[in-house]
């Protein structure tokens, strides 16, 4: 406290001490905090890619599963491997890979704020009026950003901006005291990322089936009861021939 302040509030006390009436005069700070929030989606894609292979007859020689996406080299060593153990069956013709089942499934979600910023704003302040006996509050409060940005209204209004403030030290304005507080008003603002993770998992079935090469069916020689049908005729015309 300066020597002067000092001095006032000594002779304030005087005053007071006497029953004369004196002025006193307090400081206090609105203070408003208010967040902006700047929305992040993260996605996260896991992947269970699922081979199998079955032989001619629907029966599985092949059945392994990778967490991996199916364009993955390591998938597609394994479409190797499936293939190999089909034409270790004999199998000659194979299908696939084809899909046969696909599944999308959100596996989990979370958000984390991140502090990235603040600012501090300062706004007109306002002196109250109050003559004693009165109680208020002087010092520090915690108050709605419209008691700190909000237009002063004229006149004894602008006790309504200390409306939804708490905090604050109580004080004891006096008898023959007339109390000046100035509120200064200060808005904090926050700036922050909203980061929300949200991780997907994507399952897929692949299929190789062996085909049943078969063995070509040989074609039947016309039987002989055919042959003479087909030739008679023939023999027919060949022998009117002679005769004339």
């Amino acid at each position: 406290m300066s020597t002067l302040r000092f001095l006032a509030a000594l002779f304030s006390c005087s005053l007071a001490a006497l029953g004369a009436p004196f002025d006193s005069f307090k400081d206090s700070n609105l203070l408003a905090i208010q967040t902006v929030n700047n929305p992040v989606t993260v996605t996260l894609n896991l992947f269970s890619t699922q081979l199998i292979a079955k032989g001619p007859g629907g029966q599985v020689v092949f059945d392994q599963t990778l967490f991996s996406a199916f364009t993955d080299p390591s998938v597609q060593a394994l479409v190797t491997q499936a293939s190999q153990a089909l034409n270790g069956i004999g199998a000659t013709s194979i299908l696939g890979p084809s899909l046969i089942s696909s599944s999308v499934v959100l596996e989990g979600s979370s958000v984390v704020n991140t502090e990235t910023g603040r600012r501090t704003d300062q706004f007109l302040p306002f002196t109250i009026v109050t003559f004693g006996p009165e109680a208020i509050a002087i010092g520090e409060r915690q108050c709605p950003s419209s008691a700190v940005t909000s237009p002063v209204p004229s006149g004894n209004g602008a006790a309504a901006l200390l409306i939804g403030c708490t905090g604050g030290t109580p004080y004891l304005v006096g008898d023959n005291e007339t109390n000046f507080n100035t509120f200064r008003r200060t808005l904090a603002t926050i700036f922050q990322d909203v980061t929300t993770t949200e991780t997907f998992r994507t399952t897929e079935v692949y299929l190789l089936q062996a085909q049943d090469s078969g063995t070509p069916s040989a074609i039947p020689e016309p039987g002989t009861l055919g042959m003479l049908i087909v030739c008679l005729p023939v023999l027919a015309a060949l022998r009117s021939r002679r005769s004339k």
